[in-house]
């Protein structure tokens, strides 16, 4: 068998040959590459942490796998698993002890988010009123929306991240003034807060204090009058 090859060492000290000792080693020349049969992620979901990659292998000899490469042969390391902080595609070779290399698994990890979302507040009208105002909030983000909180209120838009909604707007009415805080949340964990004040909402009338200059007998002429008058929000129009 050409992948078995034979040595055999004597020794030449004993005139008669069959006392001389002797060895026979055997080994086999290996020329089988590894196999890699899987690699696992620590995760698949969503995730602004790195995503560490285990590969399992195997080799046809009894010692098993030496090396292992996560970028396609460059560097070589004893573990069989490697941890990545941004999405990438990695390119995996396995070693055995008889120096055979493994064909190339690629691996393409496509889960890390880091960016957080964004937001915004839009008001209608956004001058003042005696009405209702009503809010507009868009919200953003490069991979999965999850939720938001406005107010301290939880409004649920995926929240684990598979429908993928990248944009949702939503809308709410307020009628009286006040101050807006809004929370948004990624399927991975990045948050962004915004802030919003609503305070151009007017329902009080205003106060006429006194009016001036009305005569106090007949006349035949005009009459001027003043008015002193107030408003403690939006102020006097006419």
């Amino acid at each position: 068998d050409s992948s078995e090859l034979w040595r055999a060492f004597a020794s030449i000290e004993h005139s008669t040959s069959s006392y001389r000792p002797y060895a026979v080693i055997s080994y086999t020349n290996d020329t089988t590459k590894p196999t890699i049969s899987s690699v696992s992620k620590s995760t698949s979901s969503w995730t602004k942490s790195s995503v560490k990659l285990t590969v399992n292998a195997s080799d046809n000899s009894e010692y098993g796998i030496s090396k292992y490469s996560f970028d396609d042969g460059a560097t070589w390391q004893s573990n069989n698993y490697k941890s990545f902080s941004s999405n990438q595609t990695v390119k995996i070779k396995v070693k055995d002890f008889s120096g055979n290399i493994s064909t190339t698994k690629s691996v393409t990890i496509t889960n890390i988010d880091t960016s957080a979302p964004t937001a915004e507040i839009s008001l209608n009208p956004s001058s003042w009123t005696n009405g209702s105002v009503t809010a507009t909030i868009t919200v953003r983000d490069n991979a999965a929306l999850a939720y938001y909180v406005l107010n301290g209120t939880t409004q649920n838009i995926d929240t684990d991240g598979s429908e993928g909604y990248t944009e949702k707007t939503y809308t709410k009415t307020y009628t009286g003034n006040t101050d807006l805080s809004l929370t948004i949340y990624d399927a991975a964990g990045n948050s962004k807060t915004i802030t919003k004040t609503i305070n151009k909402i007017d329902k009080v009338a205003p106060v006429i204090s006194s009016v001036s200059g009305n005569a106090s007998s007949w006349t035949n002429q005009n009459v001027t009058l003043t008015i002193n008058a107030n408003d403690a929000l939006s102020g006097l129009h006419s």
